[in-house]
């Protein structure tokens, strides 16, 4: 896990209102992997309603410790770039900057205090590296402030920082309902947010940092839903609106027994579901998509060449798996073959074909009896980046029926698609193996033959001795048809 002079690691420090975080990548890439996160709950914002008053003595004393170990561990790493940001609470406090200088002499650490408005644009382009073409608006709520901004794919609108912190709402209202509700109300009424963004852009609301993740973790185990992933969940706003109520009017005790809210951050949990409450109300979401990407991925994005940041997020995720391990002009000869199978794709279905393709062959180096379940595993596991939940699941089912077609796979994930989705699948897989078994993954005998539909019936064509078709491989044909008449 050390840098090495090809791949350099790089680290961050985010010095944050309610925790202290280092987390190590192996690169600076596209795709950043994280091979280090660890994060120490300081509390540097309690108390700093007032811009008048200094650091909690307690909390100044527990970060100085956390800094010192995270930039210990940084440099036994090898880290060869080590990025340290500060946010709200160095930014509100009188003695924030006196603090950041104590730090940066003693470990010879070079941190920048950001604005409000540099934190709301490092959100936004953690969203824009981990989500496909997003188009909405992003809020990141930390402990001291709350950071909104208008997003439209590559393009950032308004954006704007409120003192809406979770940590912050606590010292002033503590947890009364309807006076953290009409304050909340009040900063978001007078906040003069000019959102720039397209006619459609405020349906969606992109909900960044610790305490969102913490209520869509208790949301997932409130609705049994069946993927534990937090990034690119999507629910409807009217749904997750009924269960923020519930939330906030139940008793502590039965509050903390959700995984995602800790003891020690029951009460923090009030009013940060009263402010993503009230954040869809003021822009009228129609749905919420947490992201588990925020400003440190936002920060490594924005020091990448403005081609590499143009790179889809799903796409570069696709070429990071498959690195090295599948061969190119078999997988341009799949996509090309399974082509006529789907007459009438979105620009999304044949991205996600094309991922496929990519994958296609992954689980070949897996003993052939648990190739479907290791594929299926494999991807609906990955890190994927620019995918949301219900095209990893399908991409998942479609690497399943390429390895077993005659059987569905046994997992209440096959809830989370829809009938289509599973059908396009099936048929992706299906034709997929029939496409390797006809070739044997040799991308010239692939290309003598081409699929044709005919009412819904697929039809091989080509002159060529080897499209005999053996018993196994007409099977496979069979299989294939009768997935196409459902589709």
């Amino acid at each position: 896990m050390h840098s090495s002079k090809e791949k350099p690691l790089v680290g961050v420090i985010d010095i944050g209102s309610n925790s202290v975080r280092l987390v190590v990548y192996d690169s600076l890439s596209r795709i950043p992997v994280s091979l280090f996160n660890e994060k120490s709950l300081c509390g540097l914002g309690r108390g700093l309603s007032d811009k008048k008053q200094k650091l909690d003595k307690n909390a100044r004393k527990t970060a100085a410790a956390s800094i010192a170990r995270f930039a210990y561990i940084a440099q036994m790493m090898g880290v060869g770039k080590l990025y340290a940001i500060a946010t709200a609470a160095m930014r509100d406090a009188a003695d924030g900057a006196e603090f950041i200088q104590q730090m940066e002499a003693k470990h010879q650490l070079n941190i920048r205090i950001i604005s409000g408005e540099e934190e709301a644009l490092l959100a936004a382009q953690g969203v824009q590296a981990s989500i496909s073409n997003p188009c909405g608006i992003a809020g990141d709520m930390g402990g001291g402030s709350l950071e909104l901004v208008a997003i439209d794919g590559n393009e950032v609108g308004g954006r704007i920082s409120l003192p809406l912190g979770a940590l912050r709402l606590l010292d002033l209202h503590g947890t009364n309902e309807q006076i953290l509700r009409n304050a909340i109300k009040d900063c978001l009424k007078n906040a003069g947010f000019k959102a720039q963004y397209s006619q459609n852009n405020g349906e969606i609301f992109y909900a960044i940092g610790g305490g969102f993740r913490g209520l869509a973790q208790a949301y997932i185990e409130y609705t049994g839903y069946p993927l534990p992933i937090l990034h690119y969940y999507t629910v409807s706003s009217e749904s997750l609106v009924e269960f923020l109520q519930k939330l906030i009017e139940m008793p502590s005790k039965k509050r903390v027994s959700f995984k995602g809210i800790p003891e020690n951050r029951s009460d923090a949990m009030i009013p940060t579901a009263i402010v993503l409450e009230e954040i869809i109300n003021f822009i009228r979401a129609k749905k919420v998509v947490f992201s588990a990407a925020g400003i440190r991925e936002g920060l490594l994005y924005s020091y990448l060449p403005e081609e590499i940041q143009n790179i889809d997020p799903l796409d570069a995720s696709i070429a990071r798996i498959t690195k090295n391990s599948f061969d190119e002009s078999y997988t341009k000869s799949l996509f090309k073959w399974l082509t006529p199978l789907f007459p009438a794709e979105t620009a999304k279905e044949q991205q996600l074909r094309q991922a496929f393709c990519s994958l296609s062959d992954v689980a070949l180096p897996i003993h052939n009896e648990f190739r479907a379940d290791w594929a299926f595993r494999h991807i609906v596991e990955s890190a994927l980046w620019g995918i949301t939940h219900d095209e990893r699941v399908m991409l998942g089912l479609a690497l399943y029926y390429r390895y077993r077609y005659r059987k569905k796979p046994d997992t209440i994930l096959l809830r989370i698609v829809s009938e289509k989705q599973w059908h396009r699948a099936k048929i992706m897989g299906i034709a997929a193996s029939l496409a390797f078994e006809f070739s044997g993954g040799i991308s010239e005998l692939l290309n003598k033959s081409q699929p044709r539909l005919d009412k819904n019936k697929c039809l091989l064509e080509g002159d060529d001795p080897a499209l005999a078709l053996s018993e196994s491989m007409s099977k496979k044909l069979d299989a294939l048809n009768k997935a196409l008449k459902g589709f």
